[in-house]
């Protein structure tokens, strides 16, 4: 009778082309032996199919007939690309199953990790298959075996680089029956021991020995190529020079080579390796850079510069690099604040007084960008003589002003861009201003500190 056990009877890994992903295949048998006690793998009903491969456990409940699903699971490193489903067409015939296709199952993944837990930075990837019909057929006949193929695409490296091998993987094979109200669709039940029949009739490691399982995996030589992308910081205007690394990792064949092309996503730049290609061999490292020339409108921020290399047969790698477009220095302002048409009204007026605060006048002005005005009253410090005949007043009898003197006391008003102005009392450093000429000089300066040039606006105190 079948004991309901599977074995991996060989196991082979190889990459299929120059780099990148690998070929696993597995040969998975159905055990059998006689209807003796001690299953004797000498004692096989069907040979060709050891039980001393697996771990001699079987069913609880086998028979002819039954209906079973198929486990298989690999430890890979993590990040290692799987496929979502595996098949395998068993043979010979009898039984007529067909192809069995297994699917991704979380329930037997957790499963083992919970069980035989995978090492840091490797994983359990686990397969369930859709529900099958067995039969071992008549003694004497081989036993019912399936070839699986997997492939395995690389994990990707933090920098982009190769892959450097070997490629440690460590497939198990396990088997349940539906049977006794125990569904397809019921989630995968290791139990406490993985290699032994659990309550609901799961094996979920049949095949290889725990000893195997829980050592190091079987190691399969890769070769892979790689790019590495550095960083580099320019300026509006300028040309920089990013830098990467093309790698090459395991037997390479002689004389393969990588074509390369450049891309940027800095908007109006273009990007060009400085050659053409790069050699690839075991630990080679070609060092090439992609030439950016920062265009002068550039916005400051960070873009990607990548480098793409292509083998003969199609095989890509790319490699991505960080260029930072610093911040535009700010430009200078170097304009100076122009103040005009500064007035006094009225232009003849009598200085506040503690019983009169309101008297005094309204000045008016203009600026060209926002400015503090600096406000200082100049006091007329000499006249020209009028002929003596034509006035009486003493006021009166002053010619022009000859001379201004400035006096202590200056202000400062804020001004913005355009129309300003503010009320003057007639009064420097709280007192009030004597009859006679005078003038207000008023001088912007901006925030970046530009001086503009001083107007004047001329008034005269009444007595």
């Amino acid at each position: 009778m079948l004991g309901g056990c599977v074995s991996i009877q060989t196991l082979s890994g190889v990459q299929t082309e120059v780099g990148g992903k690998v070929r696993l295949t597995l040969t998975i048998c159905a055990t059998g032996f006689d209807n003796g006690d001690d299953m004797d793998p000498e004692e096989e009903d069907h040979p060709g199919c050891s039980v001393a491969l697996g771990n001699y456990t079987g069913f609880p409940y086998p028979g002819d007939g039954d209906r079973y699903q198929l486990l298989l699971a690999i430890r890979v490193p993590a990040g290692t690309g799987v496929p979502e489903t595996i098949s395998a067409t068993p043979v010979p015939a009898p039984p007529a199953v067909g192809t069995i296709v297994a699917r991704r199952s979380a329930s037997y993944e957790a499963g083992l990790q919970a069980t035989v837990p995978a090492d840091s930075g490797t994983q359990w990837i686990g397969y369930l298959s859709d529900p099958y019909q067995f039969s071992d057929g008549a003694d004497d006949v081989p036993a019912q075996s399936g070839q699986v193929v997997i492939d395995l695409a690389l994990p990707p490296t933090t920098d982009g680089g190769p892959f450097i091998g070997p490629l440690q993987v460590r497939p198990v094979v396990g088997a349940r029956q539906i049977a006794g109200g125990f569904t397809a669709d019921r989630p995968v039940d290791c139990g406490p021991d993985p290699f032994t029949s659990s309550e609901d009739v799961t094996v979920c490691i049949d095949s290889p020995s725990a000893a195997a399982v829980t050592g190091p995996g079987i190691p399969i030589f890769t070769r892979d190529f790689g790019i590495v992308g550095g960083n580099a910081t320019a300026s509006v205007g300028q040309t920089v020079a990013v830098p990467f690394g093309v790698r090459g990792a395991g037997a390479l064949p002689a004389g393969v080579t990588a074509s390369l092309t450049a891309a940027t996503g800095l908007p109006g730049a273009s990007a060009a390796p400085s050659q053409a290609s790069a050699p690839l061999s075991n630990g080679s490292d070609t060092r090439v850079t992609v030439p950016v020339s920062i265009p002068a409108d550039a916005a400051a921020g960070t873009y990607d510069v990548v480098l793409n290399g292509r083998l003969e047969n199609g095989q890509e790698r790319r490699g991505v690099a960080q260029l930072t477009v610093r911040p535009r220095p700010p430009v200078p302002d170097v304009a100076k604040p122009r103040l005009s048409a500064a007035k006094v009204r009225p232009k003849a007026f009598k200085a506040a007084t503690k019983k009169k605060p309101r008297r005094g006048a309204d000045v008016s002005y203009a600026l060209s960008e926002a400015a503090s005005v600096r406000v200082v009253v100049e006091r007329c410090s000499r006249y020209v003589k009028p002929k003596a005949k034509k006035r009486r007043r003493k006021a009166a009898r002053r010619g022009r002003c000859l001379r201004y003197a400035q006096m202590t006391g200056a202000q400062t008003k804020a001004g913005k861009a355009g129309a300003n102005s503010f009320r003057f009392n007639g009064k420097v450093s709280g007192k009030p201003l004597k009859a006679g000429s005078y003038r207000l000089a008023l001088t912007p300066t901006d925030a970046a500190g530009n001086r503009g040039a001083v107007v004047r606006a001329a008034f005269s105190i009444r007595r």
